[in-house]
């Protein structure tokens, strides 16, 4: 099977930039999403989502299953006064990738693959050491199987 990873984390991506929520919780900012957050020196680049760390576990254990569990960490930065910010932006990306229209906006991203199964892993607010950020680490768990 071709790894998975690369087709949702494109998808999701697609999807986090289309979606009006997400859009909205942002208000006055433009929608930042980073692969690799660029050095902003002297510029407020904050609040933005991070695509984080990806991993995935192939259950090949009946020796002809293709599916795989994919887990995919999309993280919310924020230097707004208090959680609202962050907390807003998080609903917002949350709703965006969970649930049954999530899912099938996520499939009509991707050409091979199909998620199957979807479920929140993580979810949690804290600040970061700087006391200056706030955070929402969110990590899904999408079962993915290839297109036959």
């Amino acid at each position: 099977m071709i790894d998975p990873l690369l087709a949702l984390q494109t998808a999701i991506e697609t999807v986090l930039r289309a979606d009006a929520g997400v859009e909205t919780a942002f208000g006055d900012h433009t929608v930042r999403l980073y692969d690799r957050v660029p050095e902003a020196r002297g510029v407020n680049i904050f609040p933005y989502i991070t695509l984080g760390e990806n991993d995935q576990a192939v259950d090949d254990s009946d020796g002809c299953n293709d599916t795989a569990e994919c887990y995919v960490q999309v993280d919310v930065w924020s230097r707004g006064v208090g959680k609202t910010e962050v907390k807003t932006i998080g609903q917002a990306v949350l709703e965006a990738l969970d649930g049954a229209d999530a899912i099938t906006a996520i499939n009509a991203e991707m050409d091979d693959f199909r998620i199957i199964t979807c479920r929140v892993d993580r979810l949690r607010y804290g600040r970061e050491p700087d006391m200056l950020t706030e955070r929402c680490n969110l990590v899904l768990r999408y079962g993915v199987a290839p297109v036959t």
